[in-house]
């Protein structure tokens, strides 16, 4: 009887260890590659970037940069360096279907290389295919935080821009829509 207790009580032990080993040890790409995919949840710049208009943002998604159509692309990455941009809403403008591309972390795996999903090219009639390098801000089971900061020439003069795009997963509802 004592036997059996020793042995049922080292059966919990390992149990209760493996099952806390595997949580803690996910790598950064099985967090990035969630299934459903990624879906943009709030964009920020700093400081406020000009619009066409002449007006001044700095929440990209309710001031005006991204369309409405824009705020529900589910961006798919998987473990092998493909990735998928899902626009679900077309917008009215120009091109916007889903497009096949890859991202890469650098080795210090702090920085996130891939297509932004709103950045198009001049004509409006494809994504833009270049490349853009965003600082990883926060990679958890729950959001994925980018920071990408570029140079704008307004008028001969440079400003330096940094906009933060903050992720959530993408439901399975919002991948069927």
């Amino acid at each position: 009887m004592k036997n059996l207790k020793v042995i049922a009580l080292a059966f919990i032990a390992c149990t209760m260890l493996f099952s806390s080993c595997k949580k803690g040890e996910q790598t950064k790409t099985a967090m990035l590659c969630y299934k459903y995919g990624w879906v943009l949840e709030a964009a920020t710049t700093s400081p406020a970037y000009q619009l066409s208009n002449g007006t001044f943002c700095t929440d990209l998604m309710t001031e005006g940069y991204l369309e409405e159509c824009e705020l529900d692309d589910i961006l798919t990455f998987t473990e092998n360096g493909a990735m998928t941009i899902t626009p679900k809403e077309v917008c009215d403008f120009g091109y916007q279907k889903e497009v096949a591309t890859t991202w890469s972390f650098n080795e210090a795996e702090d920085q996130l290389t891939l297509q932004l999903p709103f950045f198009y090219n001049d004509n409006n009639t494809s994504f833009n295919e270049q490349f853009e390098t965003c600082q990883i801000m926060s990679l958890t089971n729950d959001e994925l935080k980018l920071k990408y900061t570029f140079d704008d020439y307004e008028a001969g003069a440079k400003k330096v821009y940094s906009f933060t795009l903050t992720y959530r997963h993408a439901t399975k509802k919002e991948v069927n829509k």
